[in-house]
């Protein structure tokens, strides 16, 4: 059974854009790997930045919850 993706969405008078949850969380896992104090993203040691994109790793990392024009980013993390 596929997945039902998010999408946040922004429409302007010369078009709109629309960037999938999938996309939130990479970028997320990204600003969390590279801010200072934090060793690693849940639940795993040593990760590079390769293994850190694995979509499996990210869905129990990092979390994304899409209401309307709310979004609520979860991060978990090891400091």
């Amino acid at each position: 059974m596929p997945e039902t993706r998010e999408y946040v969405s922004s429409a302007a008078e010369h078009g709109s854009v629309s960037i999938s949850e999938d996309v939130l969380a990479v970028l997320a896992a990204s600003a969390a790997a590279e801010t200072e104090g934090v060793h690693s993203l849940y639940p795993s040691y040593g990760r590079d930045i390769a293994e850190l994109l694995n979509k499996k790793a990210l869905n129990r990392s990092i979390k994304i919850a899409i209401n309307g024009n709310d979004l609520t980013v979860g991060v978990y993390f090891l400091v």
